[in-house]
């Protein structure tokens, strides 16, 4: 069980590029930032990967209901094995309390960023991208696994080695 100890610390300050946390994961830069979280591009040293660290933003006030609905979005997320959903690997405390979980690092960009630089869509397109992201929800509520904050900025449109698009769910709501 994650210690809910985040609550009781001073406010921890986020990795720097280069700092290994948890004993396995280096920090290589930041990918984005939210109101709830922060992710970064990292490398898993253990087994030369690369991965996304996501932080619960140590901006938030010190409640442990805030850690505990970050676990919960982990634990949802570790659930749903389908190729439409960001896979979760890890989840943890690091050592200064910051909540934290592994992702896979998927090359793209959200849906948000991609109609902000077209301004709009293929209908093709469009209906490829709706068709697979309701493939994951489809799988993940078999689960039992519901969805809170459906948006563009939440499907991720990641490249594949064969070059074809795959939508990916990043977020189950925190």
């Amino acid at each position: 069980m994650i210690s809910l100890r985040w609550a009781e610390m001073s406010t921890p300050s986020l990795p720097k590029v280069g700092d290994i946390i948890a004993d396995k994961y280096r920090v290589d830069g930041l990918l984005g930032e939210g109101g709830m979280a922060v992710v970064f591009a990292a490398h898993h040293l253990l087994l030369d990967k690369p991965i996304a660290v996501k932080l619960l933003s140590p901006e938030l006030p010190r409640l442990p209901q805030v850690v505990e609905r970050f676990v919960t979005e982990a634990r949802a997320a570790a659930r749903v094995d389908s190729p439409h959903v960001a896979r979760v690997m890890d989840v943890g405390v690091l050592v200064n309390g910051l909540p934290y979980m592994v992702m896979e690092r998927l090359d793209g960009c959200d849906l948000e960023e991609l109609l902000r630089l077209e301004k709009r869509l293929a209908i093709p397109d469009a209906v490829d991208y709706v068709l697979q992201a309701l493939q994951g929800l489809a799988h993940a509520h078999t689960l039992g696994v519901g969805l809170r904050d459906l948006k563009p900025i939440n499907l991720f449109l990641a490249h594949q080695a064969d070059g074809m698009t795959i939508v990916k769910i990043s977020v189950f709501g925190i």
